[in-house]
């Protein structure tokens, strides 16, 4: 603690500045690289603006142009349009009972025990939606969803 009358030191960094003190060569931070490779000549700022451009419309007709289901897109056609091992890259939420959730935490329990291997409520979800759409695309007017919601 400092006394009266004490003066504290001049502080030893007093007007020097952090970029100062680091070494002026670039540091190298590719750590996994198999072999160093030549540097690019770095792109002027036109083509920059141009590929990002590119990329942007290339990313939007890929998004319109993919392959939809045919539940979406017209009559139906044979054969399963969902797969589990297709990544799910988008979250929804949706309400649901106590009881409804203690059934899919059972479900999910007993599924483990008997094939097991792990298994999500997101699996057991996506496996439900994916048997839902399937089923209203062969049966339409007497699909389980069109049946329960017409009973509503």
């Amino acid at each position: 603690m400092k006394e009266r009358g004490q003066q504290m030191p001049d502080d030893p960094f007093k007007g020097l500045r952090l970029s100062e003190q680091a070494p002026s060569a670039k540091l190298d931070q590719r750590l996994f690289e198999a072999q160093r490779a030549a540097k690019p000549t770095p792109p002027k700022a036109a083509e920059v603006t141009a590929d990002k451009a590119t990329d942007a419309s290339k990313k939007v007709a890929a998004e319109t142009s993919s392959p939809k289901p045919a539940l979406l897109s017209g009559p139906p056609s044979a054969g399963p349009h969902f797969d589990l091992d297709d990544e799910a890259r988008y979250k929804a939420s949706y309400y649901f009972t106590n009881e409804e959730l203690l059934a899919l935490d059972d479900l999910k329990l007993e599924l483990h025990r008997d094939l097991d291997r792990k298994v999500t409520k997101n699996d057991l979800m996506r496996s439900a939606l994916h048997m839902l759409l399937e089923d209203h695309e062969e049966n339409r007017q007497k699909s389980y969803a069109t049946r329960k919601v017409r009973r509503r």
